[in-house]
């Protein structure tokens, strides 16, 4: 705070001036990190004027969302976003009627919230809107937009930006595909272990990291929307083919699998959506048997995986939507599965990431909650159990818990860790991100010292960890079961 409090207007704007005491009280007042203090006394807070609350209404003006999302360069970084945003309107507009009858959207407190599409800037290097159209990434285009289209449809204020010039705010809420784990994003512990990474290190509660897939509940899950079309007109006038979709939009994903199409292609017809730019020498080359699209617009990709029966995993890309896009389709996606699991050990990928989640799959959500006969996650080298599977497709142990860290507070004392059976020969605070959990080795007890520690995914082959738990709700697991009512 003494070095960076004038590098943003808004810490002014609460109250901060440079001295100690405004650096506590706005570090406790308003983002919550120290205890709040006795200094007010006690002195009621001032009351709100009424009359200048201003209130979210639902709104559907698409043309007022466009005049917005304006790409303040010439690189027109915000194009694909555009057009995803204009193909599903009808979607968000019929969507925002059926909540309003079903809930009083009223009294809702209009907010003003920015959104920062950082990897879109130019100094990210990423070239993100460049390559938009050239195969590309385009996941987190698509959680981008629809959070946009939430925000926006829901009556809140949103300004939009992509450049660092345009950013001044310092409440932030990260939308991270892979996910923060508080061990990498606390900077002293994650220096002092030595896997301090450029990704890491934000000192940020762990919740505040929004992701595309729920993969950690030490991080908030915000998902995206997946499109569908299965229950228009034009749908059910499309017929289903002996066909194959093969999930590899770039060349080089399909380097090594050609063992693997060659099975495939001995009972279905192989398409694909291949962008090839015919400037730059491949050392791949696309089977002739595949009829390849080239890169398709969604409606194209939609009424191709409409006529499909597989949509084909080649192992890359990672946890894109695109499978669960197909499998709404009415496409069985075949995962492939990871052995061993991937990580930022094993995986070049993952150097760096702010996380040692393993990955079991290719697409790990829907081998764990979707699962037959949607996905059947398989070892694509193993050749007859490819054969087996889709001739399976053809013709034709979760104990359903799941970590809660909202409630780690509670669950960390000794006390909850005798209840559960915890022989305790000595009781001692630690700081890591194992904490609370019983050393079987020497029957300690030990109860974390850090909240910002609490973590759900953290693992020691001598400890057994004590984590609160809650059941979910198969394929939406933001929810518990009977929260939806």
């Amino acid at each position: 705070m003494k070095e960076m409090w004038k590098s943003d207007p808004c810490y002014a704007s609460y109250g901060v001036d440079g001295s100690e005491c405004s650096f506590v009280m706005y570090l406790s007042e308003v983002e919550g990190w120290c205890p709040k203090k006795a200094w007010r006394g006690k002195v009621e807070p001032p009351k709100e004027d009424p009359s200048k609350v201003t209130y979210a209404n639902a709104t559907a003006d698409l043309e007022k969302l466009m005049k917005i999302l304006v790409d303040p360069n010439e690189r027109q970084g915000y194009a694909w976003i555009r057009m995803r945003i204009r193909r599903m309107w009808s979607r968000w507009s019929s969507a925002i009627t059926r909540l309003s009858q079903n809930q009083d959207l009223r009294g809702r407190r209009k907010k003003k919230i920015l959104v920062h599409l950082g990897l879109l800037s130019r100094q990210s290097g990423w070239k993100f809107a460049e390559n938009q159209f050239k195969g590309g990434p385009l996941g987190e285009l698509v959680q981008w937009s629809d959070l946009i289209c939430t925000l926006f449809i829901l009556g809140h204020e949103i300004t939009i930006t992509s450049e660092t010039e345009q950013l001044a705010s310092c409440l932030l809420r990260i939308v991270d595909s892979f996910g923060t784990e508080p061990a990498y994003n606390n900077r002293v512990y994650a220096k002092s272990h030595k896997i301090l990474t450029s990704w890491g290190g934000q000192d940020l509660q762990p919740q505040q990291f929004f992701t595309m897939f729920p993969h950690s509940p030490d991080n908030s899950f915000m998902g995206f929307v997946v499109e569908q079309h299965l229950n228009d007109t034009i749908s059910k006038e499309i017929k289903r083919k002996n066909q194959a979709v093969v999930y590899g939009k770039n060349e080089y994903m399909w380097e090594g699998k050609m063992d693997y199409l060659n099975v495939v292609k001995e009972f279905v017809e192989v398409h694909a959506t291949v962008y090839t730019d015919k400037k730059v020498k491949s050392n791949v080359t696309i089977p002739a048997y595949v009829k390849n699209h080239g890169l398709l617009n969604g409606e194209d990709l939609h009424t191709l995986l409409r006529q499909s029966k597989l949509f084909i995993g080649l192992g890359f890309p990672y946890e894109g939507p695109a499978p669960l896009e197909a499998i709404a389709n009415g496409a069985v996606f075949i995962n492939p599965k990871f052995i061993p699991p991937h990580n930022s050990k094993n995986t070049k990928f993952f150097k760096g990431k702010p996380t040692l989640r393993e990955l079991t799959s290719q697409q790990p959500y829907a081998e764990q909650f979707i699962g037959e006969p949607h996905v059947y996650t398989i070892n694509i080298n193993d050749l007859q159990q490819v054969k087996e599977t889709i001739k399976k497709i053809l013709t034709k142990d979760s104990v359903n818990l799941i970590c809660e860290p909202s409630h780690f507070r509670e669950v960390n004392s000794v006390t909850v860790l005798k209840q559960k059976g915890a022989t305790c020969n000595r009781e001692r605070t630690q700081t890591d991100i194992y904490y609370p959990a019983l050393d079987v080795d020497n029957k300690d007890c030990i109860i974390q010292h850090e909240e910002m520690l609490y973590s759900c995914v953290g693992a020691k082959i001598n400890l057994r960890r004590l984590c609160p738990c809650r059941n979910y709700v198969k394929g939406q697991t933001a929810l518990c079961q009977g929260c939806e009512r």
